[in-house]
């Protein structure tokens, strides 16, 4: 393997280092964004050096046939989106960490990972910064510090939720799911060798729960689902009998039947925010649907347009909360904020083309069953856990995105 590959494992360990933050000449920038530019420059100089740079990009052109159009197409829309944003220099920065480089890193991390043995080295680095996450969280936990207070309940105490290396819960949660499915399916059997693997599926989930990201324990649930039910007739089985008597246990315990039924309808003050988050979304989005508010947009201008949320504790109390966020905690509904319908119908022609991509891995049998499954379910994750969060507008969470459709392909 080359030095570029094990510099590529280096970014994958460092995903969170985004949060590392300095300006270099007067720019802002990342400790993240610092190694992938080094990464970019290393890469073009040695492809150039090769006089291979036009043939790989016509290779990797051809590999992902239809995709390519379809990425490149978003990537000039976003981009396009910058001009209609409230703040142009903004959009630009939020445009060039969350869709150029990752879109870029992309494109390397295809030309770079070329075989199961690169592959498996970039998933252990990958897993070994989920552990060191997790762990963290688990640290905050035993060792009372750090993390946040929480009011979940209205009228009720604040709760504490762990955050490890982040500054909000559900980043701790957006950051783990896809990373435990992916584990999930490189621990098929219980061997000594795999006890890393199962501390990384383990801790990741302890810490979910730790962080209490509902969106996060729902995408892995469904992601879980969609593993089992899809990997043989044999797991289908097993799994199903499983999950209905875990299920049934679960509603026969008064406490946990009661949480669950508060989390369904939205009767939660998180829940009851989201719904008041998404009806202010809609009314900016009224303005125009067709282009939507521009990269950044949404959150320059969403607070002439959110309603503040009054709330009554059990006791009387009025509660009023008038908080706004940087995005509509729905992944879909943001990515039509922030780059237009086009954007939002680009993005899912892509995510249609990944899935297509990974039947006809299935069928040629391309990749290990377990590993494409497992592929797949991180995807269903992120994109459940997009139904009321967004997972992917974070430096980190893009890269995770994109490396994911890469190891499709």
């Amino acid at each position: 393997m080359s030095f570029l590959t094990y510099f590529l494992a280096l970014i994958v360990f460092s995903l969170p280092a985004y949060q590392i933050r300095f300006h270099i000449f007067g720019l802002p920038t990342t400790l993240l964004e610092i190694l992938l530019i080094i990464l970019f420059i290393g890469w073009t100089a040695y492809k150039i050096n090769k006089e291979e740079l036009c043939a790989t990009w016509l290779s990797l052109k051809n590999k992902l046939g239809v995709s390519f159009y379809l990425i490149l197409a978003w990537l000039i829309i976003s981009l396009i989106s910058c001009f209609w944003a409230p703040n142009f220099t903004a959009s630009l920065g939020i445009w060039r960490a969350y869709f150029l480089e990752p879109i870029i890193l992309f494109f390397i991390f295809l030309d770079l990972i070329k075989d199961s043995q690169q592959r498996k080295l970039i998933l252990k680095i990958l897993f070994l910064s989920a552990l060191v996450i997790a762990l963290y969280a688990l640290a905050q936990k035993f060792f009372h510090f750090g993390g946040v207070w929480s009011l979940e309940v209205a009228g009720q105490p604040k709760v504490w939720r762990a955050t490890s290396v982040f500054a909000q819960p559900n980043f701790l949660g957006m950051y783990l799911a896809p990373i435990i499915l992916l584990a999930l399916g490189s621990s098929q059997k219980i061997k000594f060798k795999n006890i890393f693997l199962w501390l990384v599926i383990l801790g990741g989930i302890i810490s979910v729960f730790l962080a209490k990201s509902d969106g996060a324990l729902l995408g892995i649930i469904i992601g879980v689902v969609a593993y089992f039910v899809l990997l043989n007739a044999k797991a289908r089985k097993n799994f199903i009998i499983c999950a209905l008597f875990g299920v049934l246990i679960l509603l026969s315990v008064s406490p946990t039947r009661d949480i669950a039924w508060r989390k369904i309808s939205f009767q939660d003050l998180s829940e009851k925010l989201r719904i008041n988050i998404w009806q202010s979304a809609f009314i900016l989005l009224k303005q125009n649907p067709f282009l939507g508010a521009g990269i950044n947009g949404y959150q320059q201008l969403i607070k002439d347009y959110q309603k503040p949320v009054i709330l009554f504790a059990p006791d009387g109390q009025k509660i009023i909360s008038v908080e706004t966020h940087p995005y509509p905690h729905n992944l879909y509904l943001a990515i039509w904020l922030e780059t237009g319908i086009i954007g939002l119908i680009l993005f899912v022609a892509i995510i249609f083309f990944f899935f297509k991509k990974l039947r006809q891995n299935l069928l040629a049998d391309k990749l290990n069953r377990e590993v494409s499954l497992a592929i797949a379910a991180a995807m269903v994750a992120i994109l459940i856990h997009g139904l009321v969060d967004t997972p992917y507008f974070k430096n980190d969470l893009a890269i995770l995105f994109w490396m994911l459709v890469a190891l499709i392909f």
